[in-house]
């Protein structure tokens, strides 16, 4: 349903746009993304220090194995003490390992935030470029032709105050023809 609204109102917009003769341009971020120079020194630096974090969780889970292989071998000779011992150090590990994959690469982990970090001022400078060869070409849209999202535009072609405006207007006549037929009941 999302999809089909976003769909119309960009139909919507592309219709007045072309109605109005507007001067439009496009880019395509995917590929300023692959071929920037910045961006590949800011992967270059991520995919170095990710291998890092990399290769510590990898010896951390060397260190499981070794310990899981040490208590296999060991298992039958060991009294019910030793066993539980040996399987709470274990556990112990498995949670330090798995703790240290969501600290570097979970969701809000290290590895986000510092992509993050290496990327924004790499998307703002990229911005601040389109915004400046829109204005140096008087392009009163830019499109992005990956995303189909709007990168740059004229405050006088946002009709977002408009649409909200006629839903409202609409909602309050519905609501209205309600009023109207509850009370006539």
């Amino acid at each position: 349903m999302k999809k089909i609204i976003v769909l119309t109102m960009l139909i919507l917009s592309l219709s007045i746009v072309i109605a109005n003769a507007t001067n439009l341009a496009y880019v395509n971020v995917e590929r300023i993304m692959v071929e920037a120079s910045d961006v590949q020194e800011a992967k270059r630096i991520f995919d170095s220090e990710s291998q890092a974090w990399r290769t510590e969780i990898e010896t951390m889970q060397e260190e499981l194995e070794a310990m899981v292989a040490q208590y296999e071998n060991k298992k039958l000779i060991l009294n019910e003490q030793g066993k539980k011992d040996a399987e709470s150090k274990i556990r112990a590990k498995e949670e330090a390992v798995n703790r240290k994959m969501q600290e570097y690469f979970g969701q809000e982990g290290t590895a986000a935030a510092r992509n993050a970090e290496l990327l924004e001022p790499i998307l703002d400078r990229i911005n601040e470029v389109i915004q400046s060869i829109s204005i140096d070409n008087n392009y009163d849209m830019v499109l992005d032709i990956t995303a189909g999202n709007v990168l740059y535009a004229k405050d006088n072609m946002d009709i977002t105050e408009l649409v909200i405006s006629r839903l409202n207007s609409e909602q309050d006549s519905e609501d209205d023809s309600n009023t109207d037929s509850n009370d006539k009941k």
